[in-house]
């Protein structure tokens, strides 16, 4: 799969110039917040080489299909951001899909009307092998265009490169990375086997990493992108491993005796966090990223496992049963066990903890007084907490979008254990998948080009 980066890059310098801003158009952080109500007409088969033609189509065109693939998925990554609104097409003017993607091919008038703020507005076009989708963003108040860039690729690039103008559009009124184009990764029992698997952020795109053992668990990205560690019991033992995200390069970086599991990297990417029992109880090490012990954080007889890092790795959120059931605790690194804090007391079984990447926020599973699993944040600084799931079956394992917006996280709501996405307060939720046996999602970062 390609894209042409330097065509891209041409075209995203004349958009960065219309759509510059001092600061975000849209404030998501401030108590105010609401939905920007955005209007995505159909995407607009374009003839012709030149930019912003607009010739229509014969009704048999064979892009008429891939077009409507692509407007459903700019309108679902842009619905599920959590910023926007995505305006209901049947609202629209009954012109609206026939109208063109440049100023002067239609009435702004029209789509003020119907009460858009902004307007996405895309061209498609294929010739051979190769394509090219126009962006046209209007700020419909002030009747102009107000973000324009044009993009390159191969046929199979299509559909990745609508994730990129849905997170070009999240940048433009957040000033903040969309998470269109990242992957998450997770644990899917097939037939007895529990393989790694990949999967867009919007469901797609499900592949395994078809690695040799038929247990394998809990995997953690790396920072970059470029590999996981997870636990595998390929020899027998549960030993920590790193594997290429194509699912080339398998590495063992710690086979000690008893159990090797948890294992996060750093943000910074130096260090490994792990749970190791070599010394016959369960307790948070540091590794080097060649799995060499940096030194042992806890020393306590109750289990100490599943550590996370907060964003800027000066400090981890564990489980912890030193106060008799499993809690979830924030200790320093540099510190280690003695400077433990314990966040929560609610409950008899938190565990799973997840620290945000804007590091406000750790997300966690907790079984409520029904012995159901759901979904919970706490605040890192006042301790306050959240429910964010609550009577739909069992929801467990979240994990962060790499910006901070979005959880994924499983539940088997209806009926298998799906992976789901919602917003940070748990308004919004959407199944991902449809096969069922998946388990401890991890989302990745995002991605470089």
């Amino acid at each position: 799969m390609t894209l042409t980066t330097a065509a891209w890059m041409l075209a995203w310098g004349l958009a960065a110039q219309a759509g510059q801003a001092a600061g975000p158009i849209i404030d998501i952080s401030g108590a105010g917040f609401q939905t920007l109500p955005l209007a995505v007409p159909n995407v607009k088969v374009l003839k012709g080489a030149a930019p912003g033609a607009d010739v229509n189509p014969l009704a048999n065109d064979p892009v008429m299909d891939t077009a409507t693939t692509l407007t459903k998925v700019l309108r679902d990554d842009l619905g599920f951001s959590g910023v926007f609104r995505v305006m209901d097409p049947a609202g629209y003017l009954p012109n609206a899909q026939k109208e063109g993607v440049v100023l002067g091919t239609f009435n702004m008038g029209d789509w003020i009307n119907i009460g858009a703020t902004g307007l996405v507005k895309v061209g498609f076009s294929r010739e051979g092998d190769q394509s090219t989708l126009e962006l046209h963003l209007f700020d419909v108040g002030q009747a102009k265009e107000a973000l324009t860039a044009r993009y390159q690729g191969s046929r199979d690039a299509e559909r990745k490169m609508m994730h990129r103008i849905a997170d070009d559009v999240y940048r433009h009124y957040t000033k903040e990375p969309g998470v269109a184009r990242s992957k998450v990764a997770a644990v899917r029992q097939v037939k007895g086997r529990k393989d790694l698997v990949m999967v867009d952020a919007d469901g797609f795109g499900l592949r395994p990493l078809g690695l040799p053992d038929g247990l394998n668990l809990l995997p953690a990205w790396e920072p970059d992108g470029t590999g996981l560690v997870f636990t595998t019991y390929l020899k027998g033992n549960p030993d920590l491993y790193r594997v290429g995200a194509d699912g080339g390069g398998l590495t063992r970086l710690s086979g000690r005796q008893g159990l090797n599991m948890g294992g996060v990297v750093s943000p910074d990417g130096k260090l490994i966090a792990v749970t190791l029992s070599q010394d016959g109880n369960s307790e948070i090490y540091l590794l080097d990223r060649k799995g060499e012990i940096v030194r042992r954080l806890t020393k306590d007889p109750q289990i100490d496992s599943s550590p996370s890092w907060s964003p800027d790795s000066k400090r981890l959120a564990f489980v912890s049963a030193r106060g008799g059931t499993p809690q979830v605790y924030v200790m320093d690194v540099e510190a280690g066990d003695k400077s433990a804090r314990r966040m929560t007391f609610q409950g008899n079984y938190n565990q799973t903890p997840d620290w945000s990447p804007r590091g406000d926020k750790i997300a966690f599973t907790a079984r409520d007084e029904k012995n159901v699993f759901d979904i919970f944040v706490v605040d890192a600084t006042t301790q306050k907490i959240d429910r964010l799931t609550q009577d739909q079956g069992n929801n467990e394992e979240p994990s962060w979008a790499p910006n901070g917006r979005l959880l994924a996280f499983t539940s088997n709501r209806t009926g298998s254990d799906q992976l789901w996405v919602m917003t940070p307060d748990g308004a919004v939720q959407k199944q991902l998948t449809k096969e069922g046996g998946f388990s401890t999602p991890t989302w990745g970062p995002l991605p470089r080009d």
